[in-house]
C-alpha cells in the first residue's frame, strides 16, 4: 500500500526547484533606450514587469494546483482502498462471530440436554 504524501515536504521540494524562483523581468533594450525616458515610459515599463510577475505567479499556482490535486487523488484512493479493506474486515468479523454464537449456543443445548439426562428421576428440572 503507498505511503499518503507528505504535503509539506512537497512544498519543500516545490521550493528547491525552479518552479518557485522568483520571476525575471524581461525588458528590452529598445524599450529601456528611448528619446524620452518620461514617466509614460516609466510607467510602461512597470505595467510590463508587474504583468511579467502576476504571470509567473499564476503559473505557480496553476503548478501547485495541479501537483495537489494528483497528490489528493492520491489519498482519496488510498482512503477508498482503506474502506473497502474495513468492509471485508468487517464482513470476516461478523461471519465469525455468528459462528462462534452458532456454536456456543449449540454446546449450550447438548450441555442442557446432557444434565436433563443425568438427573435423578425424582429431581425436577430447573
Amino acid at each position: 500500500m503507498k505511503n499518503i504524501v507528505d504535503l509539506d515536504k512537497v512544498y519543500e521540494d516545490m521550493l528547491k526547484t525552479d518552479a518557485v524562483a522568483p520571476p525575471e523581468v524581461t525588458v528590452s533594450e529598445e524599450e529601456i533606450k528611448v528619446n524620452d525616458p518620461g514617466s509614460l515610459h516609466l510607467a510602461n515599463i512597470t505595467v510590463k514587469a508587474v504583468d511579467q510577475i502576476g504571470e509567473h505567479a499564476a503559473k505557480e499556482i496553476e503548478t501547485l494546483a495541479q501537483e495537489l490535486r494528483r497528490e489528493a487523488e492520491s489519498v482519496a484512493t488510498l482512503l477508498e482502498d482503506l474502506a473497502a479493506a474495513m468492509r471485508e474486515h468487517s464482513n470476516q468479523a461478523s461471519q465469525q462471530v455468528a459462528e462462534f454464537v452458532k456454536k456456543t449456543t449449540h454446546t449450550a443445548e447438548v450441555v442442557r440436554g446432557l444434565e436433563a439426562k443425568l438427573k435423578a428421576p425424582g429431581e425436577e428440572a430447573k
